[in-house]
């Protein structure tokens, strides 16, 4: 089902009446707010911070007011409430100012990672982990290499597919960033062998040092594990984690969003997801952090709920929406109708 949406370009979701922001989307501590019901804010602006080293930042998707902090729905599959803070969008969209760094060549490792701490960036393959995190402990250990992962097992999925035909640049920008910034020996951007067009869009960029490479399209090559045992011949021993074998593994998206954080100190406001399944023009869309799945379903005009099922995710691993007033969270990369 990728030829769906593989090929049409991304479109950018209108911004929403309300945007619910869950404290907790990413591995680790939740964040805390640094806010107050009533507050105006500006797009960019830090609104939850970190209580520890595995934690997260928040930011404001857009310029608007803070109307409520409290327990909110969120795409889980306890269908629990989670401590959300919903922030009304004031319809201008203004931005506060970020601080651009013109050649991030001149960044030290600190600099780098201290930037991509502030912008609240996780992993956006799914799993969250915080890439600042990442980062930190590859400059501690050695790293032999750095995988970058732009393969998408998953039915429906091409959200990245998108990402490396739409911004090649940035991906291999990004690449070369953190490979300095953590002194990796080899970097190797990974494809699946059924993405001709992000391949190519990749080729055509400046690639240097950085390997490009196809692999199978086998379910579940994606999977961080499998992939570094695809790539290296190597396993991840049980209970360890692949910098303990030397390997560094980093979303596309993720690195998208770090070169974006690094050079111009943008804030991980907004992803691309797709938004497949039984509609009339699936399609990959930049949406907002904290758009509700009903927004999202509306503006493809989707109403038919009794005889279908939402994902969050892909058929394989997605997880079902419960209650459509949940956001997308910072790890959503698919939503899914399904008969």
């Amino acid at each position: 089902h990728k030829s769906e949406t593989q090929e049409a370009a991304s479109i950018r979701l209108p911004i929403p009446e309300k945007l619910i922001l869950s404290l907790q989307q990413h591995v680790g501590l939740s964040a805390e707010p640094c806010v107050t019901v009533g507050q105006s804010v500006l797009k960019n602006e830090l609104i939850a911070t970190t209580r520890g080293y595995v934690g997260m930042r928040l930011h404001a998707p857009t310029s608007g007011v803070i109307t409520a902090m409290g327990l909110f729905p969120v795409i889980h599959p306890s269908g629990l409430l989670a401590s959300c803070i919903e922030l009304t969008a004031d319809g201008e969209d203004t931005a506060c100012e970020l601080v651009r760094v013109d050649d991030p060549a001149k960044l030290d490792r600190k600099a780098i990672y201290q930037r991509i701490a502030d912008a609240g960036i996780v992993g956006l393959g799914g799993a969250g982990f915080p890439a600042h995190v990442k980062v930190r402990e590859g400059t501690a250990q050695t790293v032999d290499t750095l995988i970058i992962n732009g393969v998408e097992c998953e039915p429906y999925i091409t959200c990245d597919d998108r990402l490396m035909q739409e911004h090649p640049d940035e991906v291999l920008a990004g690449a070369a960033l953190i490979s300095r910034a953590i002194n990796a020996k080899k970097c190797v951007v990974a494809v699946e062998e059924d993405m001709a067009s992000a391949m190519g869009a990749l080729r055509g960029a400046a690639l240097g040092a950085i390997e490009l490479v196809s692999v199978p399209a086998i379910y579940p090559t994606g999977s961080e594990k499998q992939l570094i045992t695809v790539l290296t011949g190597l396993e991840v021993p049980t209970s360890m984690l692949p910098i303990n074998i030397g390997v560094a593994v980093l979303n596309v998206a993720t690195v998208v969003a770090v070169f974006r954080a690094v050079t111009s100190g943008q804030p991980l406001i907004e992803r691309m997801l797709t938004v497949a399944g039984d509609l009339r023009e699936p399609r990959n869309v930049e949406s907002l952090i904290g758009t509700p799945v009903q927004h999202l379903l509306d503006y493809f005009g989707f109403s038919d709920l009794f005889s279908h099922r939402i994902l969050s995710g892909g058929p394989m691993m997605g997880t079902e929406v419960l209650d459509l007033r949940a956001p997308i969270t910072k790890t959503v990369n698919c939503i899914l109708a399904l008969p």
